[in-house]
C-alpha cells in the first residue's frame, strides 16, 4: 500500500506528499473470501473498498474491519486517517 501525509493548509501553504509508514496491515483470506484490515486499535482512520470502475463496495468506520468479497476481480482498497491516506489495488481470482 501506499502512503501519503496530508497537507494542512493553515499549518503550511505547500503541498507535501511523502511515502511513510503505517502499522497496518490488509490481508486477503482466500478460504473465506474476506478481507481484513488490522492496525493498532489507538489509530482512528475510515476505510472503503471500491472496484476497478470506482464503485463503492463497501466501508467501515473504524480502521479494524473485515470485508467479504463474492466475485473475481480487481479491487482498491483506500484507508484515511488523520494526516495521512493509504491505497492499495489487488486482484481476487476465485
Amino acid at each position: 500500500m501506499e502512503y501519503h501525509r496530508k497537507s494542512i493548509p493553515e499549518k503550511n501553504t505547500s503541498v507535501n506528499r511523502i511515502p511513510m509508514s503505517q502499522p497496518i496491515e490488509v490481508t486477503y483470506d482466500t478460504d473465506i473470501h474476506k478481507i481484513e484490515v488490522k492496525g493498532s486499535e489507538t489509530m482512528e482512520a475510515e476505510v472503503f473498498l471500491y472496484d476497478i470502475n470506482g464503485n463503492l463496495i463497501n466501508s467501515s468506520s473504524s480502521l479494524n474491519t473485515n470485508f467479504e468479497i463474492t466475485a473475481s476481480g480487481t479491487y482498491i482498497i483506500e484507508i484515511h486517517g488523520y494526516e495521512w491516506d493509504a491505497e492499495g489495488v489487488f486482484e481476487v481470482d476465485e
